[in-house]
């Protein structure tokens, strides 16, 4: 093979090589830029809509107003309070967490569906209920409902359901 057609060869495995780079640089800022994308419209386009309280029930709506589906959708909450304010069970309840326990941060909350499981699918437009607090009748108390449904997670004294 004489110079040229080595120079030529040359050219073309290096004009491959830049081609794959610029190729491989590309496709990564367009994926990087539609995840971005899609995790804005999502974020925008996910409401909260707190209910009506019923009866001693504190719920909310989960709104997903996106044209693509939420998968395992879980919800947090977090309760600040001093773990004296944990109390022993009343009577006829259970509880996940009890006096001298771990603090209540960012545990999860249970769906509104048959099972409270701690995760749903919300497919677009598509609203789904969501369990937050009970309150005691009295006020001393309030319950987060748990996945086994009758166990409460917390019973911490000092809040105010007004």
């Amino acid at each position: 093979m004489d110079t040229k057609g080595k120079a030529d060869l040359l050219n073309i495995l290096v004009g491959g090589l830049f081609g794959a780079v610029a190729g491989a640089l590309m496709s990564l800022v367009v994926n990087f830029w539609l995840d971005w994308n899609r995790r804005t419209g999502l974020h925008r386009n996910l409401l909260l809509e707190p209910q009506q309280k019923s009866g001693c029930r504190v719920t909310a709506r989960v709104h997903n107003g996106y044209v693509l589906p939420m998968n395992h959708v879980c919800a947090y909450i977090t309760v600040k309070h001093d773990s004296s304010d944990v109390l022993h069970v009343p009577s006829g309840y259970k509880a996940y967490i009890k006096p001298g326990d771990h603090k209540f941060d960012e545990d999860r909350l249970c769906w509104s569906v048959a099972g409270n499981p701690p995760y749903v699918d919300i497919y677009a437009g598509e609203k789904q209920a969501l369990d937050v607090i009970e309150i005691d009748p009295s006020g001393n108390w309030i319950q987060i409902p748990s996945e086994r449904g009758g166990e409460s997670k917390a019973a911490p004294r000092g809040y105010s359901s007004k």
